[in-house]
């Protein structure tokens, strides 16, 4: 049988399924809470397996099972929540499949003085605010990844959440909900290779989780670099993790 979809009302009964996962806490929640991605099981009843798609990432969890690691599969990005998932993905696509390392974080021991601080640690000239109608289209092409997975940019505008810092009329670096949803939010930052190296991820970063705090949402931060990992460290989140996360070669 071909993987099922579950509806976004039926997805928290793969709560206990999916709470071995070693990272995309935020992915994992909102996807949970049915307001984003999409979960696929063998059966709706009673699921002992189950993929989710969050984003780039396909998300496996429950009874490793060859049947199903062989249907097609969106990814391009996948994640396991055991490693006899390992096993069958190298049983079927040998050496094609490669890995790469991610480091998961947990939510810091936040105050919020101290995260205004980085917020406004900025040169003359630059400004934060709340990305807004004017500034979707230059938002979502500094990353687009920004708002890639919501249907449009006006329904990133009403349910999900981003600041962006300006030079002038040019945005420059940016911060953005990659997935949002459950009381969650995943984390997606970028600044411009022109304007890198002074304080700019830190600060819309630092605004990002004072917005999360401030309206009881868990930021979440999972790093696939060093820097990355360097800046999380700085904004106070606290390492957990590093995980492998894999995908096809060719």
């Amino acid at each position: 049988m071909d993987w099922i979809e579950l509806f976004a009302d039926d997805r928290k009964i793969l709560t206990r399924l999916f709470a071995a996962c070693p990272g995309l806490r935020g992915c994992i929640t909102a996807v949970l809470a049915g307001e984003m991605g999409a979960v696929f099981v063998d059966k709706p009843d009673d699921p002992k397996i189950a993929y989710m798609q969050a984003g780039a990432f396909a998300i496996f969890a429950g009874q490793p099972s060859r049947f199903y690691a062989e249907q097609k599969i969106t990814g391009p990005l996948f994640i396991v929540s055991n490693r006899a998932w390992v096993d069958l993905f190298k049983q079927i696509h040998g050496d094609s499949l490669k890995s790469f390392q991610r480091v998961a974080f947990a939510v810091g021991a936040w105050k919020l003085d101290e995260l205004r601080t980085l917020s406004q640690n900025i040169a003359d000239g630059f400004v934060i605010s709340r990305v807004s109608d004017d500034d979707v289209v230059p938002f979502a092409a500094l990353d687009p990844d920004f708002v890639s997975n919501f249907a449009d940019h006006a329904t990133f505008l009403r349910k999900g959440i981003g600041f962006c810092v300006k030079y002038g009329s040019q945005i420059v670096a940016g911060c953005s909900s990659y997935l949002i949803g459950g009381g969650a939010l995943e984390i997606e930052i970028i600044t411009h290779p022109d304007f890198r190296r002074q304080g700019l991820s830190t600060a819309v970063a630092a605004t990002m989780v004072e917005h999360c705090l401030l309206h009881d949402i868990e930021p979440c931060w999972d790093a696939a670099n060093k820097p990355s990992v360097g800046l999380a460290k700085k904004l106070g989140f606290i390492q957990t993790k590093a995980y492998d996360t894999y995908y096809l070669e060719g």
